[in-house]
């Protein structure tokens, strides 16, 4: 059996504690930074994003690759705030849909090996939403793993902190 090697690794962390006419998620922060350590002791590079507005995210997000100049071997996105049933809120109340998701981390485009798109937030369930019109076994081969914390009708809890990162970083 042959291994991959994973010597170039980058997480973008987004965390939303305010935003715009939505309650405060003072956890936000907490799990972000228990993430982050986890994540930098993997030997993870972790960018962390937090409370930005839709057009300082959406550019962040579309240049991770060329953030380090280098293609990573593996990639990991993680969000934690308010969700929708179709993406996630920034804290200007703006949506981003998953399908960006899906256009910025496609590992057969970009030379990666394997890409952790991980969403703590109401509604996440949503996110696989992402393999419509791909195949559970086509996500595998392109190297794409999907995780949410919620059901579509279910809300985020928190704890302090949230549970399903608090399980994830444990």
């Amino acid at each position: 059996m042959q291994y991959i090697r994973y010597d170039r690794s980058v997480a973008y962390l987004v965390g939303m504690v305010h935003t715009k006419g939505a309650a405060t998620l003072d956890n936000v922060s907490m799990d972000i930074d228990n993430m982050a350590d986890v994540l930098q002791k993997h030997g993870f590079k972790v960018h962390k994003f937090m409370d930005l507005t839709h057009d300082e995210l959406v550019p962040k997000l579309s240049d991770w690759v060329s953030a380090d100049q280098v293609v990573p071997s593996r990639a990991l996105f993680y969000f934690s705030g308010h969700g929708t049933a179709t993406g996630f809120l920034c804290a200007d109340h703006k949506e981003i849909k998953y399908n960006f998701l899906r256009a910025i981390f496609r590992p057969e485009n970009q030379g990666l090996h394997h890409c952790l798109v991980i969403v703590d937030a109401c509604h996440s369930q949503s996110i696989h939403k992402l393999r419509k019109g791909s195949s559970e076994v086509q996500l595998m081969k392109a190297g794409i793993t999907l995780l949410s914390s919620c059901l579509d009708e279910k809300s985020r809890m928190e704890s302090p902190g949230s549970p399903f990162t608090t399980a994830l970083v444990a």
